[in-house]
């Protein structure tokens, strides 16, 4: 009896382990199911999308400049938030500036783009000249000089032509002929955004209102169809004149 029960425990033995190589041997050949395969294929899709999110943002976080220049200032630090059009550094290209000049207000509608001007720096580069064309003319006047602005693009600068720097243009224009003085420039007095100076005329300060036409350093160009050569003229001490107030001239 214990030989029969120990053979039928094998045989059952020997049958489980059949049906269990069975079972196995139909999943090998049967594989996964269809929907193990579509769940299977979502989680692989959405590890790439969150692969393309990070690589966007990466890209997002990196900001390449349009030129090669030097870094001037940085308007933004670490953790700032910031919108469209905000400004995240000043580069300067100094292989290429543009220059911005003011326009009298009485040459503006002479001035187009396409013209070209004669460029100094008498007093960064006293022996400097180059020729640039005028790229564009600025819409609007400023607000305090009421003078328009011209845009020049100037290509291969000095390398000690700095942003920032005085600039001087010459532009020939055919203009009407008036009177224009070259003074020297502490006699110009600045009251309410206009350009005054002071004469005198039988004892008494006499006061112009005057558009300078050129700034030459210590000397700017001026004109007033009312001024006339040789009227003596206030150099220094003229900020607490008023017109017709009695002025007294001593030797020095």
């Amino acid at each position: 009896q214990q030989e029969i029960a120990e053979a039928k425990s094998t045989l059952d033995a020997t049958i489980s382990e059949r049906l269990r190589i069975a079972a196995m041997l139909a999943e090998a050949q049967v594989g996964p199911t269809q929907e193990e395969i579509d769940s299977q294929k979502g989680v692989v899709a959405a590890a790439q999308a969150a692969v393309e999110q990070a690589k966007l943002a990466s890209e997002r976080a990196t900001i390449k400049a349009p030129i090669a220049g030097v870094v001037q200032s940085r308007e933004v630090d670490t953790g700032n938030y910031v919108e469209g059009g905000d400004a995240i550094i000043t580069l300067v290209n100094n292989a290429q500036l543009d220059i911005f000049l003011e326009v009298p207000e009485k040459f503006t509608n002479q001035v187009k783009p396409g013209m070209y001007v004669e460029l100094t720096a008498p007093r960064s580069l006293p022996n400097w000249q180059q020729r640039a064309e005028i790229t564009s003319v600025v819409p609007t006047a400023n607000a305090n000089s009421r003078r328009q602005l011209v845009r020049v693009n100037l290509k291969n600068p000095p390398k000690d032509l700095l942003a920032g720097m005085g600039i001087q243009a010459t532009l020939d224009l055919p203009i009407d002929v008036e009177p224009s003085f070259v003074i020297p420039r502490d006699a110009i007095i600045k009251r309410k955004n206009q350009s005054l100076i002071y004469t005198i005329s039988q004892g008494k300060a006499q006061q112009f209102t005057v558009e300078i036409l050129a700034d030459m350093g210590e000397k700017v160009l001026i004109t007033n169809q009312n001024l006339q050569a040789n009227q003596p003229l206030v150099v220094s001490g003229g900020e607490g004149l008023k017109n017709g107030a009695p002025v007294k001239i001593t030797s020095p």
